[in-house]
């Protein structure tokens, strides 16, 4: 449990700068988080609203994507909460 929750707050800790600046993630998957001893780092930060911005598909990625999301609706920050929660 202690070694999860040291990369967890990492993740979340990017997680949460990223909102800060107005970007979403919006795929968040366990491939997506790159763990080490000071704790995890997320990646991909803004890769499917830059995706959908495209008009191209983003990742839907079972069961960690968000049911808006996945189903082609507006999503926005709360989608990514969802997929953390999974995450965990």
């Amino acid at each position: 449990l202690d070694a999860t929750l040291a990369w967890l707050r990492g993740v979340v800790a990017g997680l949460q700068a990223a909102h800060d600046a107005g970007v979403w993630h919006g795929a968040i998957h366990p491939r997506d988080v790159l763990v080490g001893d000071e704790g995890g780092v997320l990646t991909g930060v803004g890769v499917a609203p830059a995706l959908e911005h495209l008009a191209l598909q983003a990742p839907v990625r079972v069961p960690y994507t968000a049911p808006e999301r996945a189903s082609g609706q507006r999503w926005d920050a709360r989608a990514d909460q969802y997929s953390l929660a999974m995450l965990a």
